[in-house]
């Protein structure tokens, strides 16, 4: 049996160092060279299919870019305080238009941001700026499949904490998934998809949504979920998944070259006036001033961002215990699509969404604006620690520690909001330091001892587990983890074995 090709390794791990140079020394294959007649008697030796370009034009090999990137980490950890921030930060008002928007930058940005770089982890795990082809890049695949369980696992647990936190773990498995087929695309092709995406999708969901409301379509079963992931959710896939490909773009460049930073938060800059700059002047045009931005009268008052007296809530009498349901009774009048008058693809009266719920661009609004504005400023924020990289191991490294376990950590203010319930609706901002200075305080120890956050290590191993094939020993698996000796990687990977032709 003939091979022209040995076996390669499977996927590497955001979580390590790498010093994979397996393109450093490709060289440009013409597809015009005829295959050389073997002697009489041997085997004819196919010629090797090209997989993705490893060179350009001129000839000049591309390496692939290794290491763990220092600004990533930062960007990550950015992304998770921020969300600590959206869910127990007060929203008092200033009485500054200023800091309030300052205040409210957090807000629906922070998942967006999170959903870019995992996108840009997506492109990382299947070859960086060199796809892996063959063997390599199916095992890549099922690695992230591995890792979409895990996040799903890990939902279902945290899920019964019953917190008021919108879970987004379960929406990144389903968007890992969906990526896959997009897993060998150049960044060309993958920044192509995410415009569109991000100029079709929203209002794709908003027109959908609508019609399954006018259908009376509503799932309230477990199967809703599927529904929920795309449209209806408070992170729809319609919306996020432009975010996921835009950054699987991003990780097909060579993210390490200080030129591209700037590039990024120009294009980044650019973005952001035409998604907030459009959104203005046509909300402006089509809403009354007195309006909020969703077409509805704001109260005025004092005390909150959008009017009227915020005050703490008295939790000293209140229980969050399970209330005892088992007696109670209800009419169906009260819940009339759960009653016998529910009738699935029953036509009612629904307006259709007026043109300013398609111009706003306010946090979770799912629109073409929010998108481009929002996608824009993640990009901004991206640029700019991808600048500041070099400080993940010195002045930066808290916030470094923090991103290089951002599962854990997200994980962790999760369960701390389900033993606290009460931090997510005071005006103290006492819960959201003790979150953030933990975080940076638990995070830092543990970085000091152990390489990886103890949930980045469960979906590691799960992924790990997913990819054993039958072919595949636990060396290949491993191969380019941390538990492959660094020189031995790089022997591996800079001179693969000649072809065995016996």
């Amino acid at each position: 049996m003939s091979h022209t090709e040995s076996p390669r390794h499977p996927g590497e791990d955001t979580s390590r160092s790498s010093v994979d140079t397996a393109a450093s020394s490709a060289v440009t294959v013409d597809s015009t060279t005829a295959t050389p007649t073997p002697p009489p008697g041997q085997p004819t030796i196919p010629t090797p299919t090209p997989g993705p370009p490893t060179a350009n034009s001129l000839g000049t090999a591309v390496q692939r870019y290794t290491g763990r990137i220092g600004g990533l980490d930062i960007a990550r950890a950015l992304a998770i305080l921020g969300m600590y921030y959206a869910h127990t930060a007060p929203l008092v008002d200033s009485g500054n238009t200023l800091v309030n928007v300052i205040a409210a930058i957090p807000h629906g940005r922070s998942s967006i941001l999170f959903a870019l770089l995992a996108g840009i982890s997506l492109a990382i795990l299947t070859g960086r700026n060199v796809p892996y082809t063959g063997e390599r890049m199916r095992t890549a695949r099922l690695r992230i499949f591995g890792r979409a369980c895990a996040l799903l696992l890990i939902t279902g647990i945290l899920s019964l904490l019953g917190t008021s936190i919108a879970l987004i773990l379960s929406f990144y498995a389903a968007w890992f998934v969906c990526s896959l087929p997009f897993s060998r695309w150049s960044a060309k092709r993958l920044f192509i998809a995410a415009g569109v995406v991000a100029l079709a999708g929203p209002p794709l969901g908003t027109v959908v949504n609508w019609l399954l409301q006018s259908l009376n379509l509503f799932g309230y079963d477990s199967n809703y979920f599927t529904i929920e992931v795309f449209i209806t959710g408070l992170y729809p896939g319609l919306t996020y998944m432009a975010f996921i490909l835009a950054g699987m773009g991003i990780g097909r460049l060579d993210i390490t070259r200080r030129r591209l930073h700037g590039i990024l938060i120009g294009v980044g800059c650019l973005l952001m006036a035409v998604g907030y700059g459009g959104s203005w002047i046509l909300t402006n045009a089509l809403v009354d001033e007195s309006s909020s931005p969703w077409g509805i009268d704001a109260p005025e008052g004092e005390g909150t961002l959008f009017g009227g007296d915020f005050t703490d809530f008295d939790f000293k009498n209140f229980s969050f215990d399970d209330l005892d349901v088992g007696n109670w009774s209800f009419d169906d009048a009260d819940f009339p699509l759960l009653g016998s008058d529910y009738q699935p693809l029953h036509w009612q009266s629904i307006p259709f969404p007026s043109a300013a719920e398609f111009v706003v661009a306010e946090p979770h609004t799912a629109t073409v604006f929010e998108t481009v504005g929002s996608g824009g400023f993640a990009v901004v924020i991206l640029g700019v620690c991808l600048l500041l990289g070099r400080l993940a191991r010195t002045a930066l490294f808290p916030l470094a520690a923090v991103g290089s376990m951002s599962l854990t950590a997200y994980s962790g203010h999760v369960i701390a909001l389900g033993i606290k319930p009460e931090w997510g609706y005071m005006t103290s901002w006492t819960p959201l330091l003790i979150l953030c200075i933990g975080a940076l305080i638990l995070c830092s120890l543990w970085k000091l001892f152990f390489q990886r956050g103890p949930l980045e290590w469960l979906t590691w191993k799960v992924s790990v587990l997913t990819a054993r094939t039958p072919g595949l020993d636990d060396a290949d698996i491993l191969a380019g983890s941390a538990s492959t000796p660094l020189l031995r990687r790089a022997e591996d990977q800079q001179t693969p074995p000649p072809a065995n032709t016996q």
